[in-house]
């Protein structure tokens, strides 16, 4: 990301991040302005333990009890920071739990743009090949080159 963003300078003599906060407002702009952060962090076991993994799970939870609208930031942080092995055990944990995904989950309480870049985030953590391989399928379609019944 931190390439990205210096790129982005050299090229146009602007922050990425000012000119994002320009164009994006609402929910959206919280899920990119966190991405812009790349904040993952490395697995610990000792701090990504199974009081935390439950802990998140939990809060994960309430976020989605029709408080979505009060706290997408800690949402979008949460998801963004946890490493990729850490995210796969809450989302199994969560599903065990509640009875559906993390994925199912944003379906359920985000909408538009939101919810296609939560559901990305999530999938490029717990199957990133398949995510990367939905988006080319997708990218394809739109130049002609799948069928759509594929």
């Amino acid at each position: 990301m931190e390439i990205l963003k210096k790129k982005y300078f050299d090229i146009h003599g602007k922050d990425l991040g000012q000119m994002l906060r320009g164009e994006l407002s609402g929910k959206f702009e919280k899920l990119i302005m966190n991405a812009l952060q790349a904040s993952e962090e490395v697995f610990d076991p000792e701090y990504h333990t199974e009081a935390k993994m439950k802990e998140d799970v939990d809060r994960l939870y309430k976020m989605g009890q029709g408080k979505w609208g009060t706290d997408e930031e800690s949402l979008f942080k949460m998801l963004y920071a946890a490493p990729p092995q850490f995210l796969q055990w809450i989302n199994l944990t969560y599903a065990e739990k509640y009875g559906y995904t993390l994925v199912k989950a944003m379906e359920k309480e985000m909408s538009g743009l939101t919810e296609e870049g939560t559901v990305f985030l999530i999938g490029m953590k717990l199957k990133p090949f398949e995510q990367v391989a939905k988006l080319i399928k997708a990218a394809c379609r739109g130049l002609g080159t799948v069928r759509a019944s594929c």
